[in-house]
């Protein structure tokens, strides 16, 4: 590899090849008002279009700003800026009653607990049960038969006619 590197031909850069490009020669004193004329003019056309384009742009911020403001305006009227206080004061006494609440519920809770507690270290004493007296059967009374109206079954089953005689069952 080393002897064909060696046998190409080595190649200079373009920039290498040439001579540095003269300066361009001087302009003569006559000609350079004219070219300095029409650079003026140049610059002028370039001004107006700058400040044309300063103005469209210093416009569109007005608006934006205006609309921004016009946004905020409205998003004050939307709450009702007064009104504020009073829903304040209102959602405050709401709060308030809410913690009371808790703080009660708290309390109940905290009681609860200790009387459970002291209750489950205490024995509790077995009640023995009372001698019970034979229970003597009471004679049975016929009632009249009376039809009721027909109640309607949460279950969408049709309802059953109630009579004494199912009473007694």
């Amino acid at each position: 590899m080393a002897r064909r590197l060696a046998r190409l031909p080595r190649r200079r850069p373009k920039s290498a090849s040439r001579p540095p490009a003269a300066p361009p020669p001087p302009i003569p004193p006559e000609e350079l008002g004219p070219r300095l004329s029409g650079l003026r003019v140049w610059v002028g056309e370039l001004d107006r279009q700058l400040r044309a384009r300063t103005k469209v742009l210093l416009a569109l911020v007005v608006i934006a700003v205006g609309g921004a403001g016009a946004a905020v305006y409205i998003a004050v009227e939307e709450t009702g800026g007064s009104d504020d206080s009073a829903e304040v004061e209102a959602l405050r006494a709401e709060l308030e009653a809410l913690r009371t609440d808790v703080d009660a519920a708290q309390a109940q809770a905290a009681a609860a607990q200790t009387a459970a507690s002291a209750a489950a270290s205490t024995p509790a004493p077995t009640p023995t049960p009372a001698p019970r007296a034979p229970a003597q059967p009471q004679p049975a009374q016929p009632q009249p038969a009376q039809p009721q109206p027909a109640q309607p079954q949460p279950d969408g089953q049709p309802a059953q006619p109630q009579n004494g005689a199912e009473d007694q069952r």
